[in-house]
């Protein structure tokens, strides 16, 4: 498993969220299956960098399915630096 090629891929689903103007409910699906995914990997992560870009994607994840639109900013920001 590619831990960082599913975080992307998460973020690039809460990022899709913050560019339209969607509320959460429209992308629950797609927001909910990108957490799952990043749960999975954050699962295996072994290294602590692993670990913090998982960290930061899952809970961008969640933010933006509470329509936190700031909160999943940041944690998109927190992630971005990870990487």
């Amino acid at each position: 498993m590619n831990i960082e090629q599913v975080c992307k891929d998460a973020i690039t689903v809460v990022e899709k969220y913050l560019a339209g103007d969607l509320v959460a409910a429209d992308m629950y699906d797609e927001l909910q299956e990108a957490q799952d995914a990043v749960d999975d990997a954050w699962y295996v992560a072994k290294s602590r960098k692993s670990q913090r870009i998982c960290r930061a994607a899952w809970h961008a994840c969640l933010a933006a399915k509470n329509d936190e639109r700031d909160i999943a900013k940041m944690y998109v920001k927190e992630f971005w630096e990870q990487v």
